[in-house]
């Protein structure tokens, strides 16, 4: 009856035993996933949220602005309409 080899002899021959950088079926890019695969991922950093700003407040403060403006115009037009009407009315 054969004697049981001990786990240390067992490694020694796994490691010892030759194994074939590509198989015969294998392509050079399949070798390279085979590698990538028996690697570990490398851990990432731990993210920080960043600060977003938004525009809001001061896209509403330009828009409430930009409206002024358009009011403004709108009503020196029509006061200007009224002192012409005026004066055409003076002159007849």
């Amino acid at each position: 009856m054969e004697k049981p080899l001990a786990k240390s002899a067992l490694k020694k021959v796994v490691k010892a035993s030759p194994q074939p950088a590509m198989s015969w079926g294998s392509t050079s890019s399949g070798s390279a996933r085979g590698m990538a695969a028996s690697q570990k991922p490398q851990t990432r950093e731990s993210t920080k949220p960043l600060d977003i700003k938004l525009h809001t407040q001061q896209r509403a403060i330009r828009r409430a602005m930009f409206n002024y403006t358009v009011a403004t115009k709108l009503y020196m037009m029509e006061q200007q309409r009224k002192q012409q009407e005026k004066l055409q009315k003076v002159n007849k």
